[in-house]
């Protein structure tokens, strides 16, 4: 049956509320005592209507499909037939993955020459709420680097064997836009990248100053152990002993709690052999003893890193030894023909000779002296600069490491450069320590008493190299606790060969002036 009829009920179609007496066109329904029709609005229909008497129900059409997500993200690459960049790319690809990972072994692209192309990478990320930071790991031959925003944030632009790169860059929250560029010259050819947002850990509670010991180097012929009695009675917790073992462990037997080290001392150039240091220091080994390696200069090591890497081997032989024997073994040290830091080959021989060592707990000694550091400054003065300065080196990975340190204070604390450059743990857990068997003033020609310093600018020297040395080791921003435990002040010999050396303090000054508590 075909007709009009007016819904006398209210209905709900999508177009909203059908109101009561509506005029609609009837169609003749299939199903027995309905109706079936149309509404319609603006010429578009909008729903079915089934009408039973007084009753409306309505059968709307499926709601439309939602569209589509937006495309993701791709990286759009770019290639070029040189080598810079340059000029229009010849072949352009989208990479949809998050990570690059495109390695051509010795070819390269499809359509452009094995060697002498590069390649830019461009996405738009976006870095969530809450991140400081973008963490950006790759592994490239040849070279790589980084720009955020248009400005170049990392850069290795050089030939290389398959290298790791990774680096933490400054990006606030929000869209930006992260481009890698690429280069291969000859050889292999790699990318392999990834990023993703990096928020530091927060920073740890601040490192506490360790305590420093100042002590006393002994030259024999030296004191006797009544005369240097009253030194560890007023305090005293650290010595050296050069020459004469004997009186070293018999020093250590007597006051067993104090820090006592025994040290060799070679004839000139002479290399020794394991079996060699054992000999000169057999009659002081007993448990607690401080045992030192060869004495500076008197030993052959020169501080190439060939001999680095001999001076490495001859130190771990002494080392295990002495750990087996429940003593410790001091190696390293200004015998090593005091290592050039600013020499890439040096710090790579020293990180390879004795970054183990040092993990495995073998001490480290060194001198750490005020001496010329070529800055003009007053001798009386320069321990007591605070000036920092700001300089870039070259660590043993090849990697520029930016350092704060005193300038004028290049030897007195020269030992954070073991950590900052040669790559040992400054976090070491094997309570590995350093000290020094020879500290003070060595400004040619002599030491304190050379320069006329009186006993209280002795004391306050003695403070504060204390200090400096006990202050944490700050690398890349982290603090850690220093390693350093004692250095001994050269020197309190009764003989007359060093006599422009000698700290003429008597014992109880060192108490009255606070050097020791």
């Amino acid at each position: 049956m075909k007709g009009t009829t007016t819904i006398d009920v209210n209905a709900r179609a999508s177009v909203g509320l059908v109101p009561k007496g509506t005029l609609v066109e009837v169609e003749e329904s299939d199903v027995e005592g309905f109706y079936r029709t149309s509404l319609s609005t603006g010429g578009q229909r909008v729903a079915d209507v089934l009408i039973a008497k007084r009753y409306v129900q309505l059968e709307q059409p499926p709601p439309p499909p939602p569209p589509p997500p937006p495309p993701a993200d791709v990286w759009r690459v770019e290639y070029f037939n040189n080598m810079t960049l340059t000029g229009a790319p010849v072949k352009t690809e989208t990479i949809t993955a998050l990570a690059i990972n495109l390695n051509w072994g010795s070819g390269g692209p499809a359509g452009l020459p094995a060697d002498g192309f590069s390649a830019r990478f461009t996405r738009t990320i976006e870095q969530p709420a809450g991140a400081s930071k973008l963490r950006v790991v790759a592994t490239t031959d040849d070279g790589f680097r980084i720009l955020l925003d248009g400005a170049k944030v990392f850069e290795r632009w050089a030939d290389m064997a398959p290298t790791r790169h990774e680096t933490f860059i400054d990006c606030a929250p929000g869209k930006h836009q992260l481009v890698f560029e690429y280069y291969e010259n000859k050889g292999g050819a790699v990318i392999q990248a990834e990023y993703g947002p990096y928020t530091p850990p927060p920073p740890p509670p601040p490192v506490q100053n360790t305590t420093v010991m100042i002590g006393l180097n002994d030259v024999a012929p030296g004191l006797d152990t009544a005369e240097f009695a009253q030194y560890f009675e007023s305090g005293c917790g650290f010595a050296t002993v050069t020459f004469n073992p004997a009186k070293a462990k018999q020093w250590k037997e007597r006051w067993p709690n104090a820090l006592i080290f025994a040290r060799p001392m070679l004839p000139k150039g002479y290399e020794p052999s394991f079996e060699q240091w054992h000999a000169l220091l057999h009659e002081a080994f007993t448990p607690g003893m401080g045992l030192f390696g060869a004495n500076e200069n008197d030993s052959g090591f020169n501080g190439e890193p060939d001999s680095i890497l001999r001076r490495a081997e001859f130190d771990r032989r002494n080392f295990e030894f002495a750990r087996a024997n429940g003593m410790i073994y001091a190696g390293y040290g200004f015998s090593m023909g005091n290592p050039n830091y600013v020499d890439p080959r040096v710090v790579r021989a020293v990180h390879d000779g004795y970054a183990d060592l040092w993990r495995e707990g073998m001490w480290f000694n060194t001198h750490s002296y005020s001496g010329d550091d070529h800055s003009g400054m007053p001798l009386r003065q320069r321990i007591y600069d605070e000036t920092v300065f700001t300089d870039t080196f070259t660590d043993w990975q090849d990697k520029p490491v930016v350092i704060q340190h005193h300038q004028t204070l290049w030897l007195e604390e020269n030992w954070r450069f073991l950590f900052y450059l040669c790559g040992l743990d400054p976090a070491n857990p094997s309570n590995a320590s350093i000290v020094s068997d020879e500290t003070g003033v060595d400004q040619y020609p002599g030491g304190f008493p050379t320069h006329g310093y009186t006993d209280e600018e002795i004391a306050s020297w003695s403070k504060r190299f204390a200090v400096i040395n006990s202050s944490p080791t700050i690398i890349n921003g982290v603090s850690y606790k220093s390693p350093y435990k004692a250095g001994a002040l050269y020197c309190v010999t009764n003989g007359m060969d060093w006599a422009g050396y000698k700290v003429n303090l008597p014992a109880r000054r060192f108490r009255e002036l606070g050097v020791w508590r």
